[in-house]
């Protein structure tokens, strides 16, 4: 591997990795699905591009819709090729 920073940064990289504490594993949430599904379903029907919907709502008024996501939410979306649910969140 090239970098510019050279190997001492990699190494540390490694090492900030590996004390990291582990995350619980993700868990399904049935209102994030269905908040996902109508963005889906409203981008695909009108063509759109981004976190915006045809009515204006932002990623957290459609959670709203469902319940609540906490302070801390984001969405994240992927155009292109089909790629299976698990190499996109990895």
């Amino acid at each position: 591997m090239t970098t510019i920073e050279g190997p001492a940064a990699v190494v540390e990289s490694i090492n900030a990795l590996n004390a990291q504490k582990a995350l619980p594993p993700l868990e399904w949430s049935e209102g994030l699905a269905l908040a996902a599904r109508d963005h889906c379903l409203d981008a695909g029907r009108y063509g759109l591009v981004g976190y915006i919907g045809s009515d204006g709502s932002t990623p957290p008024d459609r959670i709203e819709r469902y319940g609540k996501a906490g302070f801390y939410q984001g969405q994240n979306l992927t155009y292109g090729s089909p790629q299976h649910g698990y190499d996109i969140v990895a």
